[in-house]
């Protein structure tokens, strides 16, 4: 019988008529809210892209008035275009089609709507300050869905403008964005273009270690082998949702292996050292990896693992932003699940954003801790804090709010109504064929001034749910209130010394207190009696 790879079908060719007739339309792409420099390029494509130099700076804002968050609006808007975007990224990148559909656009929107339904909470305490946003020619479209939270931010300050940095390659995508933004009356938002050789890095989001690390899948024993296989061969090859490795326990190698054979090509020409290799168009699987003399295949590296705990140690080395998990035993599926340290786990699945608008968060949350990062150099304090982080974690979430709330009602810097704002927590959704759990966890220390002499709602829950406080300076009566909860308990806010000596590491902080989301999907229609 004829390998499955062997068998070959004519592809229907993808339909880009609504690009190529908006391409026709857009002969020339200018930046919008900033002065060119006068050079300019022709794309593939004979559209005259125009630049401006990255430290330009920008023009004024004009029309106040008519400034606004309206992202039910963008969201329609960009509905309504998404075949658009989807030939635009096919012709111009050569993004699948069905990867911008499934991926990127579903981001964007339900990252638009948590945003618009979040936004009270936003102004208070999610502070994100993104001015600038690069979408160059390796970035995913769904990062310009962050421009939601960047717009929250910038409600009480209209005149605040933020930039979405393109390349050439991504002028013309990045330029419809700007202009349906400009459409629902949102003209905080600009178009910078720059040529492909200007140094971004500052603003690139793949410089981040969990978007750059892709997605690992992971193959127990007790799992539905041939839909991971089939799951695995198809799977997109663009970062961040590709799978770059693959571990499988050695109990189910066999059968692994053996699926691959059957639907691939097997054995790969351009390998001169492995164990075994399977090939399949752009994708190249290889267990024991040797050398490999093409670098036109992707790459996907196997490797076998026999027990739980060595697989929670491998991933704890790889560090994948998302993981693919097969299994159908649910103690395992659960200790996995939630052990690891990745942003996305699929069960049972690969690269499903379908769910509560605010499951999005679990991409985006990784943007907004970039942005809300920054580099000191390492104090003891930094140790000191995570030791009482520790101890502070091991109380019930119930006792640490219990804690936490009775102190705070003590002291006048608090409001009634702060005290009574409700905060995003864990969350479940449960379907016919799924079931998706959202947790959020601050995303580390937060170095806090409390120069205006008071602590709101933000800081109580940052520090309840597990998050650590290094603080610059504090008053007298904010001195007193963490004092007195030290009587009870120990928590993880510690006064920086003025000369605190560095031991010449680095260190990353908040500077403003940032959460980061991680999303379990699991997907329990489609296993299979093993």
């Amino acid at each position: 019988m004829a390998s499955p790879d062997s068998i070959h079908f004519d592809e229907t060719p993808v339909n880009t008529q609504l690009a190529e007739e908006y391409l026709k339309t857009k002969l020339e792409i200018h930046p919008r809210g900033y002065g060119e420099n006068g050079s300019y390029e022709m794309n593939a494509f004979n559209n005259k892209i125009f630049f401006s130099d990255i430290d330009t700076e920008p023009d004024k804002l004009e029309n106040k008035e008519k400034t606004a968050s309206n992202l039910s609006a963008l969201y329609k808007l960009i509905k309504t275009n998404a075949n658009l975007f989807c030939q635009l990224e096919y012709l111009i990148r050569g993004v699948p089609v069905k990867d911008v559909e499934r991926y990127d656009l579903k981001l964007i929107f339900n990252n638009l709507l948590y945003c618009n339904q979040e936004k009270k909470n936003f102004v208070i305490y999610n502070d994100v300050y993104c001015d600038k946003l690069a979408f160059l020619s390796d970035t995913p479209l769904a990062v310009l869905g962050f421009v939601g939270q960047s717009l929250l931010c910038h409600l009480l300050n209209k005149t605040k403008i933020i930039t979405i940095i393109c390349d050439k390659h991504t002028a013309v995508i990045g330029s419809l964005f700007v202009d349906l933004c400009h459409e629902v009356g949102i003209l905080q938002v600009k178009l910078l273009i720059v040529p492909d050789d200007t140094d971004c890095s500052k603003y690139d989001l793949l410089k981040v270690s969990e978007l750059s690390s892709g997605c690992v899948g992971v193959v127990s024993n007790r799992s539905d082998v041939d839909s991971a296989v089939d799951t695995f061969l198809s799977s997109s090859t663009w970062y961040p949702w590709r799978i770059k490795k693959v571990f499988i326990q050695e109990s189910a190698l066999k059968r692994f292996t053996s699926a691959m054979k059957w639907k691939t090509r097997g054995r790969a020409s351009d390998v001169t050292s492995c164990e075994i290799s399977f090939s399949r168009e752009e994708k190249l699987f290889v267990l024991e990896p040797g050398s490999v003399r093409d670098d036109s295949h992707q790459l996907i590296v196997l490797e076998a693992y026999r027990t739980v705990k060595e697989l929670l140690n491998l991933l704890q080395n790889e560090k994948p932003f998302a993981i693919s998990l097969w299994c159908s035993d649910l103690a395992e599926t659960n200790e996995i699940s939630h052990h690891v340290d990745s942003n996305i786990v699929w069960v049972n699945d690969h690269a499903n954003f379908q769910g509560p608008p605010q499951s999005s968060q679990a991409f985006y949350s990784v943007i907004d801790l970039f942005y809300s990062s920054l580099t000191i150099p390492h104090v003891p304090e930094l140790d000191q804090i995570k030791k009482l982080r520790e101890s502070w974690l091991r109380r019930s979430p119930e006792q640490r709010e219990a804690v936490l709330m009775e102190e705070s009602r003590k002291h006048t810097f608090f409001t009634t109504i702060i005290l009574e704002k409700h905060f995003q927590d864990n969350y479940v959704r449960v379907t016919k064929s799924n079931v998706i759990m959202g947790t959020i966890v601050p995303g580390g220390v937060w170095l806090v001034d409390f120069c205006n002499k008071l602590v709101d709602m933000s800081v109580i829950n940052f520090v309840m749910k597990g998050g650590g406080l290094l603080v610059n300076y504090m008053s007298d009566e904010i001195d007193t209130f963490f004092k007195n909860l030290n009587e009870t308990f120990e928590v993880p806010v510690v006064y920086k010394e003025e000369e605190a000596q560095s031991d010449g590491r680095k260190a990353n902080v908040l500077w403003k207190p940032c959460y980061k989301h991680k999303v379990i999907w699991t997907n329990y229609g489609t296993i299979f009696a093993n």
